[in-house]
């Protein structure tokens, strides 16, 4: 459960970060439009957290639930402004949970649903020019593909490294249990020899009496 509170965590933080930004950076939007995105945006992430924390051990349901996320991060880009939105950070939170709990292939097709659906709809709602857009966001989209590829290199060799330290307290573990069983047997052993040692002590003071009558 350490993964998931991490990720909350930092689903909290990019979210205030990037409202920020989109609050402070567009200035072609109404400030009750914003106001509307961003409460929205920010409910939606609440009971997501909440949600995520309470399934994160079913990975269907986990699954399932980034699906639904991430068709919604995709339609809350249109109206925030597209690829070019600063929102399109906060979406990488779904990239982040695919890539702990799945495989490459999910987080790629995750990457693909935000590249071509925000620009796709971005295209049709607003006829826009597709060269256009594409030649203003290709550095942005080549960061997103590049960020994508080094969130799966970190957290593969994040699970290497978990991985490692499960195998080494399971070592661990069982070398204390040999430690204890050689305690006891050593306790054992030393209780038999003070056994012995008095079992012999009393047979002398008897003999010594017996031989002291006798004489």
């Amino acid at each position: 459960m350490e993964t998931i509170k991490v990720l909350i965590i930092y689903r909290y933080i990019s979210l205030v970060v990037t409202s920020l930004f989109f609050l402070f950076g567009d200035i072609t939007q109404s400030i009750y439009t914003k106001a509307f995105i961003i409460t929205s945006i920010s409910i939606a992430a609440i009971v997501l957290n909440y949600v995520y924390f309470s399934i994160w051990d079913c990975r269907s349901k986990v699954g399932l639930l980034i699906l639904i996320e991430t068709i919604g991060n995709t339609l809350i880009l249109i109206p925030s402004g597209g690829i070019n939105s600063p929102y399109v950070w906060y979406s990488l939170n779904t990239l982040l949970i695919s890539s702990v709990q799945f495989g490459k292939k999910f987080v790629w097709l995750n990457l693909f649903i935000y590249l071509f659906g925000s620009t796709g709809l971005f295209l049709v709602l607003f006829q826009a020019e597709g060269l256009t857009l594409f030649t203003n966001s290709k550095n942005l989209i080549l960061s997103l593909i590049l960020i994508t590829y080094a969130i799966q290199l970190l957290i593969d060799y994040s699970q290497k490294i978990e991985s490692k330290n499960t195998i080494l307290n399971a070592t661990n573990q069982q070398l204390i249990l040999a430690n204890n069983k050689i305690k006891d047997s050593i306790n054992y052993i030393m209780y038999l020899l003070q056994n012995i040692i008095g079992q012999r002590g009393v047979r002398n003071f008897i003999l010594q009496k017996t031989v002291h009558r006798m004489v």
